[in-house]
């Protein structure tokens, strides 16, 4: 069972490395080519070359829960069998150091919990998006609009808002890479989900929220953050339920006032 164990890691490891590499390259090649194509086509207007940005509402970025459980899935595909062999072929009877062949699998609980964290979030308030009363939204002004939920929420619950400007710092050394945040400015808005109020295929809550003047404009492209070395800003807006769960993330188009 210990060369078995041994050997065990590398079909897990490898494959599912080069998988998420492969899958995260070719997301931000699409993400690139679709910015080009959405500024050629909004030349005078900067705030429409995210694909996030493109009508008056935004919506939560995709939590990934489809990933998480494939990776959780792929580790179980590829230990349970040498669990099972292990457990039902006696081999902890004779040695309890034969329990380790039992930890790979176990790593399954890792994207497990992640999963579960975003299953208890769409439990909560579904997939929230933003309509905005303006585009974009401008500094030393309100951003105003409605948080549209669809599915009923709890009358008992509260929604919690966070606006953030987060300054995202990318420093290039040899061929590696490194990215720092840093909150510039934070505002918290706590929402009763009794005002909410029924529209079709969910619910309404109103949002206002006044941004300072002098705060930096959002990056044009979602991508830049992290590949460009120097200084971006990125503004966005999440979305958490007291009934617990990962908080929603919508990007949010924040632009000097003209």
């Amino acid at each position: 069972w210990g060369l078995l164990l041994l050997m065990s890691i590398f079909p897990t490891l490898f494959p599912l490395a080069g998988f998420l590499i492969s899958i995260g390259g070719w997301l931000q090649s699409r993400k690139a080519v679709l910015t080009q194509k959405l500024a050629a086509q909004h030349p005078g207007e900067p705030w429409r070359w995210r694909s996030a940005w493109e009508g008056d509402t935004i919506h939560a970025t995709k939590d990934g829960l489809p990933f998480i459980l494939g990776v959780a899935g792929w580790i179980l595909v590829v230990q349970m069998p040498l669990a099972l062999a292990v457990i039902l072929g006696g081999e902890i009877a004779k040695s309890g150091l034969a329990m380790l062949t039992l930890l790979p699998a176990m790593l399954a609980l890792i994207p497990l919990f992640f999963a579960w964290k975003r299953v208890k979030s769409r439990q909560a308030f579904g997939h929230p998006s933003l309509q905005l009363q303006q585009v974009p939204a401008r500094t030393g002004s309100a951003l105003e609009g409605d948080l549209r939920f669809d599915r009923v929420l709890s009358p008992m619950s509260t929604i919690s808002v966070r606006v953030l400007c987060q300054r995202h710092i990318t420093r290039r050394s040899g061929d590696s890479r490194t990215t720092a945040k840093e909150t510039i400015w934070e505002h918290t808005e706590v929402l009763s989900s009794a005002e909410a109020r029924r529209d079709r295929g969910g619910v309404l809550l109103p949002l206002r929220v006044f941004i300072p003047r002098g705060l930096p404009a959002s990056a044009l492209d979602e991508t830049s953050i992290v590949t460009t070395d120097g200084e971006q800003h990125g503004w966005t807006l999440e979305v958490s339920s007291s009934q617990g769960g990962k908080p929603a993330v919508l990007p949010l188009p924040v632009f000097a006032a003209t």
